[in-house]
């Protein structure tokens, strides 16, 4: 009997070097180092209407926002006010008005940026048609 139980204790204690047992956790690593701080700060919004364009909607306070069509489907959005001296990121979108079914898009770019003045190119797109178009958009700068 002691063999047998002595037999089985030396499986166990094989089965228990082949698989491992799980220890406490240990300490914490390191840290590392901080990312980049991303844009937070909503520098100017804007919701642009196609008809003359005009600008329904802008902001914030402090911030002027105009629009000038250059075309169709093709607008200089310029916005003045107090800026940081580094680029942002520009977010572009159609307007809730449009129909979901025209598979159009909207795309913008920042074409210059100073301390005083944002200018961003936005294009209006529908592929059903394969032309640009003139439709309502929307649009935010963000920056530090």
């Amino acid at each position: 009997m002691v063999a047998r139980v002595l037999q089985v204790f030396l499986v166990l204690l094989c089965i228990t070097a082949l698989v491992g047992c799980e220890g406490d956790t240990g300490p914490a690593g390191p840290q590392g180092p901080v990312g980049p701080p991303g844009p937070s700060t909503i520098l100017g919004y804007g919701d642009i209407d196609e008809i003359g364009p005009t600008v329904l909607s802008s902001g914030p306070s402090g911030t002027t926002v105009s629009v000038v069509k250059n075309g169709t489907g093709d607008y200089t959005v310029t916005l003045t006010g107090t800026f940081p001296s580094t680029t942002g990121v520009l977010i572009v979108s159609p307007s809730s008005d449009g129909d979901p079914f025209d598979d159009c898009f909207v795309t913008g770019t920042i074409t210059s940026w100073s301390t005083t003045q944002i200018d961003l190119w936005i294009r209006y797109f529908c592929h059903n048609i394969g032309t640009y178009v003139d439709e309502e958009f929307s649009f935010v700068v963000l920056g530090e």
